[in-house]
């Protein structure tokens, strides 16, 4: 079963960055997911996903939260817009203090006809507590919850395989950590995610009755600064998206990058190894 982890608002300080290796947020940058999800037909269409991280905060049972807007589509169109509050511990946990959710439910012609709030849930209202969304030190066999609102929110995940080689896409990572998600509220859905470090989640894989239900997987990031890259994939209910594979961070060029900027768009320690190597220069190397 798994624990509530003992959740203590000293254990934080104000202008704790998020740089968990396995949970890494770097404010003013998006990060791109690619991959395919069932419609109301059951059918796999695409289901890009762009999660961004601005410079906002905000204050959660107490302690400064990070927002983080997740913008989900699937056939083109949005399909969900969430606000994530995510915070760091003093110890290294990268905690889930809530989430804004709008999903959208639509007509045969693309047309919504329903929003939703349902699965909304904060760290300190009506009760809810907050999880661990990665801790600190990933070991075989934690089994935590992530949120804890009885009967809205009750997200779990179990740490079952570390130090893992996955190859995604052809591109490779290493010291790689699975964890599987369930919930108490969905009792047929198993979701399997892998972590790497210095990027965060590359892969997802989720099955409903033993039937994968969506997939997706991590394609590279971009600035929040400027470039249709950021901007277009994150504004309008009814845009419909071109491919975004094979996909290209905007306003960047394919040469060279120097250190800092590899950094900067990664998140990446400057004296961490990727592939079991010195620090690439080029981005392309990196994803």
């Amino acid at each position: 079963m798994p624990e509530l982890p003992k959740f203590d608002a000293h254990d934080f300080k104000a202008g704790q960055p998020i740089d968990n290796p396995y949970f890494p947020l770097r404010e003013g940058f998006t990060y791109h997911f690619a991959g395919k999800a069932q419609d109301d037909a059951g059918r796999l269409v695409p289901s890009p996903d762009n999660v961004r991280v601005q410079h906002v905060h905000k204050q959660v049972d107490g302690i400064d939260v990070l927002v983080v807007y997740d913008n989900v589509y699937l056939g083109g169109l949005k399909q969900e817009a969430t606000r994530d509050y995510y915070a760091q511990d003093v110890h290294g946990n990268v905690w889930y203090m809530g989430e804004y959710e709008t999903s959208y439910t639509r007509d045969k012609h693309g047309k919504i006809v329903k929003v939703s709030h349902e699965s909304s849930w904060q760290a300190g209202v009506d009760g809810a507590k907050p999880g661990f969304i990665m801790p600190a030190q990933p070991k075989v066999g934690l089994d935590y919850y992530q949120e804890h609102l009885p009967g809205v929110a009750l997200d779990s995940a179990k740490i079952t395989a570390v130090d893992r080689t996955l190859n995604v896409q052809g591109k490779v990572y290493h010291h790689v950590v699975l964890t599987r998600e369930f919930s108490q509220l969905e009792p047929t859905v198993s979701d399997y995610k892998w972590y790497a470090p210095g990027v965060g989640m590359v892969l997802e894989r989720e099955f409903d009755g033993g039937k994968l239900d969506a997939y997706s997987y991590f394609t590279g990031t971009s600035s929040n600064g400027g470039g249709t890259g950021a901007s277009a994939l994150d504004h309008g209910d009814g845009i419909r998206l071109a491919a975004l594979a094979p996909w290209q961070p905007a306003g960047l060029s394919a040469g060279a990058l120097t250190v800092g900027e590899a950094i900067a768009y990664t998140g990446l320690p400057a004296a961490f190894p990727v592939d079991g190597h010195a620090l690439p220069l080029d981005l392309a190397s990196l994803f």
